[in-house]
């Protein structure tokens, strides 16, 4: 395209996530936005927008790939260690640079008159601002548009829930994996693996043109369990631990999150009295969501059930966020919308508490929604609850827990 620019077309154009139609639909709908902003064209930097836009994940976490939008082209701009990659997988336009000059070269190069540019605040860094700001002499101004972009994308297409119920059959694979695996002695470490693998195989055999890189599984176990993202670590699994699970299967950078609480054998009354009021409150909450329902009004109720047990500041009160939303999905503006049909949302009911206090541990259950018109759809539909996660090993001590649990509704 320009004589000093390099572009790298290694391979043959990759199968997109998605049909042309949704994706001219997508830039269409867009563009129609800078037409009403008055822009002359939109920088991207955030990784899902990029993927949104271009299908291209971006795999660089030291330098930035960009995509830049005009009325009349789409172009990815990436790091040159990313190879043909940005060819291969990009709706669009593709180029490389090979360092700072270059990458503020090119977009001057391609906006030689803008004046008016869209961005993204939260993922535009100062250098990037001020090395853009020196390339375009003529910028007037850099107009952040987090929360515009976002609400294009806070009713999901008809493809993008397709897929999404595929990333979810991932997902209950890697816990039906789970929990065949679980044993006394074995590793956070290995649970996880094994998990993540059987996720990583069923994605590599159905849906090979996709990017599967982002799947990943955590298991943790006793005081493990307190953050919600801890890594795996080399503890092994001993009767009576509780342990989280957490899912998070990913196709094309549509990555769901779902979590469920577990017992390995027995666990006592008091950490059994705490799983079942977690696990009240994200039924509550199922019952709930529907179209026109604000997340604060879910919020205000799952707060009641918390309070009712002296349980409220244990835990998140971020039940509802708006999936792939970023942290804007969480603030005031989004807990007063009402909720919209083909709306994708992360419920998150959790309880934390310290190991010096009785049950102490945490209990954590994460599942994915889709608001339908009538209610909501559980997309990632994990058993919930002791009658499910309370995993036995052999037949004796099933024989003990079953009379234990005699009389329990």
């Amino acid at each position: 395209m320009f004589a000093d620019l390099t572009d790298i077309r290694t391979g043959v154009k990759s199968r997109a996530a998605f049909s042309a139609e949704e994706m001219f639909r997508r830039l269409s709908v867009v563009r129609e936005l800078m037409r009403d902003q008055g822009l002359d064209a939109l920088i991207l930097t955030d990784r899902a927008s990029i993927a949104y836009y271009s299908n291209l994940l971006p795999t660089s976490a030291q330098q930035p790939t960009l995509l830049i939008l005009t009325p009349e082209r789409s172009v990815t701009l990436a790091p040159i260690s990313e190879g043909g990659h940005a060819y291969r997988y990009s709706f669009g336009d593709s180029l490389v640079y090979r360092d700072a000059e270059q990458l503020f070269g090119t977009v001057r190069r391609l906006l030689p008159a803008a004046r008016e540019i869209g961005i993204e605040s939260w993922s535009f860094s100062a250098a990037l601002r001020a090395g853009i700001k020196a390339a375009l002499g003529q910028l007037k101004n850099l107009q952040p548009l987090e929360q515009q972009l976002l609400a294009l994308r806070i009713r999901r297409s008809e493809e993008e829930i397709q897929l999404l119920r595929r990333v979810a059959a991932l997902g209950r694979l890697g816990y039906d994996t789970f929990v065949s695996a679980l044993s006394d002695g074995l590793a956070e470490y290995t649970l996880a693996e094994v998990t993540r693998g059987a996720m990583l195989d069923e994605a590599a055999i159905y849906y090979p043109h996709l990017e599967i890189s982002d799947i990943s599984a955590l298991v943790q176990s006793g005081n493990n369990t307190d953050g919600r993202f801890n890594p795996p670590g080399a503890r092994w699994v001993q009767p009576g631990d509780l342990l989280s699970l957490c899912c998070l299967p990913a196709l094309a950078g549509y990555r769901l999150h779902s979590a469920r609480t577990f017992f390995l054998g027995y666990c006592e009354d008091e950490q059994l009295r705490l799983w079942d009021i977690n696990c009240a409150a994200h039924r509550r909450a199922l019952e709930l969501v529907a179209p026109g329902v604000k997340p604060a009004d879910v919020s205000a109720e799952l707060d009641a059930i918390y309070r009712r047990f002296d349980l409220i500041n244990r835990g998140t009160r971020n039940y509802l966020t708006l999936f792939g939303g970023s942290a804007l999905a969480t603030g005031a503006e989004f807990m007063q919308r009402p909720l919209e049909a083909g709306t994708v949302l992360t419920l998150t009911t959790e309880l934390l508490l310290p190991d010096t206090s009785a049950g102490g541990a945490g209990y954590r259950e994460v599942s994915q929604l889709l608001v339908t018109e009538s209610g909501c759809e559980l997309l990632t539909d994990l058993p919930l609850g002791a009658a499910s996660n309370r995993v036995v090993q052999d037949s004796r001590e099933s024989a003990e827990l079953g009379r234990a649990w005699e009389g329990v509704p």
